[in-house]
């Protein structure tokens, strides 16, 4: 199935999704303290392993990781002669293993919903003086769940809360 999507991000936990689908869009927004799902004309109140689950999302995102060693609230530590375990207070951990040679991140491990995921990054380009991955596959359980094509990455876009919140 192939879809549309759209992640937005505002440090340090703010986080809104809109999905294109075959069948639909939806919209989801997460504060890091509570949030919605907003699919068709109904939108609901997000479940706590929702919530749970964007939480790990903003966690996750790459800009985030590498400045784990800022943050208080992580913990971060050698794993393997390539490799970074990331961890922080809510139970949140991932192993970031780093090419050796241009210092990028191949791989990010971490638990999911079923089983171990790993997302794997490749086609990396400059992007305003930063190198990003525009494909991203990811394995859920030992098999490939998806491969993410970015098409654009805008950084310091001028998000607002105000504008993320947004219901549809």
């Amino acid at each position: 199935m192939k879809a549309k999507e759209e992640n937005f991000f505002l440090a340090p936990q703010v986080f809104r999704q809109e999905l294109e689908m075959p069948f639909g869009k939806q919209v989801v927004f997460s504060d890091g303290k509570a949030g919605w799902i907003a699919s068709g004309k109904s939108t609901m109140a997000m479940p706590p392993a929702v919530l749970q689950q964007a939480r790990g999302q903003v966690f996750r995102q790459l800009f985030w990781l590498a400045l784990s060693d800022r943050n208080p609230e992580r913990e971060v530590s050698a794993d393997g002669d390539s490799g970074v375990r990331i961890t922080d207070g809510s139970g949140e951990a991932v192993h970031l293993e780093v090419d050796s040679k241009t210092s990028l991140p191949v791989k990010l491990t971490y638990s999911g919903g079923s089983g171990e995921v790993v997302e794997s990054y490749a086609d990396w380009r400059d992007v305003q003086g930063f190198r990003l991955p525009f494909e991203i596959t990811i394995h859920q359980g030992g098999k490939q769940f998806a491969i993410l094509r970015v098409q654009d990455y805008r950084l310091n876009a001028g998000l607002k809360m105000e504008n993320l919140a947004q219901k549809p």
